[in-house]
């Protein structure tokens, strides 16, 4: 399910970066502090994404379930491009710094969204120039991957 930003409880008058944990259960503190700081050091100001109640609550009154890994969803809301000062960065240090956390890019128009997918060994290099070569290969509402052998955004 797609939540809007007014769902969010964020005001769209403000564009914002929103990230959003999944599963809740199996992210880690360390894990959610070095994606702050990533993202803080890079100068791009964050909120956090409000994930549904029934969402958190399924996951809190099933620890005992084997939960998937966590992954990263970078909301961006539509008064913010990907080629935005920083975003980059962010994301280039937040795969330096935990290598593992599989991420992707969600841009929310409102009435679509573009999602943006990376390989999870894409290194940092590759999602920065992903991120300088966002704005030249993409159409809004669809999903994309990026290719690092042709250096372009590929539709999924």
């Amino acid at each position: 399910m797609v939540l809007t930003w007014e769902q969010m409880g964020h005001d769209r008058s403000a564009p914002a970066v929103a990230l959003e944990f999944a599963p809740s259960i199996t992210t880690s503190s360390g894990v959610r502090e070095a994606v702050r700081t990533a993202f803080t050091d890079a100068g791009v100001a964050t909120v956090d994404f409000q994930r549904p109640a029934y969402q958190l609550d399924a996951e809190h009154k099933h620890p005992d379930w084997q939960w998937a890994s966590p992954t990263l969803q970078v909301h961006l809301s539509d008064g913010v491009s990907a080629d935005l000062i920083g975003l980059d960065a962010a994301l280039a240090s937040v795969r330096a710094r935990v290598p593992d956390l599989p991420f992707g890019i969600a841009i929310d128009d409102g009435d679509r969204q573009t999602l943006l997918a990376f390989r999870h060994d894409d290194d940092p290099a590759q999602i920065r120039q992903a991120l300088r070569h966002f704005r030249k290969d993409l159409v809004a509402g669809s999903v994309w991957g990026w290719d690092r052998v042709t250096s372009s955004w590929i539709p999924l």
